[in-house]
């Protein structure tokens, strides 16, 4: 009796605790302060000043995709889509020959698999720049959930210039749970260590960090499959050519964690891509160690 007592008495000054930090401190906007419900949330006038991306965009950079461009195909003749358009051809001629008895069981039922597996297959939607490009490679494909712009920056620099690491919890909200299905770990972009301790924390560290907590179906968070082996300058006003150079071999996959890797299928979070070059490095290097496959997530791009 004495211990429920205890227990009683304990949730009674917990409960009463919590109210007094409602009366003394109080829910409130992480982005302009004004009242909310919650905490961690943010006063509807923000919510819709925030821009969302949408399911229309480049299978090949992110970018947003304007109403004429919607479902532009990668020209033929390039890397990736001549590949794919020869398949639908082989295809083609293995649906004509599934009845012919030249083909083995075995590989009718192999052909008729593939068939089934690819009867939805589309052309992938491009984006006119990168329609014009000479390779795949040149883009890495991004998932952002919302617009780089100047109401996100304004929010996104306070949390990795001004000391305000509570706004990662916040901002991990926006992150969508089912892009990380299917995945063994997530790997936020490193920082050298000269600029984490200027800065004293890693903000994609903490994004990640945010959406293990608000998502705890998604995959482990892992911070040492990456390292950025030599301090680079800062991104900013550089055009896309110098930011390739300037981070180029710059974030490894150390030795130690080459067997964490390989064969893993692994996402790259990262919280604002402008060129790709950055998190485009980071896939490099995770393919490198043998990583199966590598997904480039977001919290903001430019469009």
């Amino acid at each position: 009796m004495a211990f429920l007592k205890l227990s009683n008495s304990s949730l009674s000054i917990l409960f009463w605790a919590s109210k007094l930090k409602e009366v003394v401190f109080p829910p409130v906007c992480a982005f302009c302060h004004a009242q909310t419900e919650d905490y961690y949330a943010i006063c509807p006038k923000c919510w819709f000043s925030i821009k969302f991306v949408n399911s229309n965009v480049c299978d090949y950079c992110g970018r947003l995709l304007l109403p004429g461009m919607l479902g532009m195909p990668r020209r033929p003749g390039m890397p990736g889509v001549s590949r794919k358009l020869e398949k639908v051809e082989t295809l083609k001629k293995i649906e004509n020959l599934e009845t012919s008895e030249k083909l083995e069981k075995l590989e009718k039922s192999e052909a008729l698999e593939t068939l089934e597996n690819s009867s939805n297959y589309t052309l992938p939607k491009c984006c006119p720049d990168c329609s014009l490009l000479a390779s795949a490679e040149r883009s890495v494909r991004v998932t952002a959930s919302i617009i780089y712009d100047d109401f996100s920056r304004m929010f996104i620099l306070r949390l990795k210039d001004r000391n305000a690491p509570h706004l990662a919890l916040v901002l991990s909200k926006f992150f969508h749970a089912h892009d990380f299905d299917g995945l063994d770990y997530i790997s936020p972009v490193p920082i050298h260590p000269r600029r984490l301790l200027a800065r004293t924390y890693n903000q994609s560290a903490l994004l990640a960090l945010g959406v293990k907590y608000w998502h705890p179906e998604c995959p482990d968070v892992n911070l040492r499959l990456l390292v950025r082996q030599r301090h680079t300058p800062k991104q900013k006003g550089k055009d896309a050519e110098s930011r390739a150079v300037n981070v180029q071999d710059s974030i490894v996959v150390p030795q130690r964690m080459r067997h964490l890797v390989e064969g893993k299928r692994i996402a790259v979070l990262d919280d604002v891509v402008a060129s790709g070059a950055t998190i485009g490095v980071c896939k490099a290097a995770l393919e490198q160690a043998g990583a199966r496959e590598v997904r480039c997530i977001a919290l903001a791009k430019t469009m």
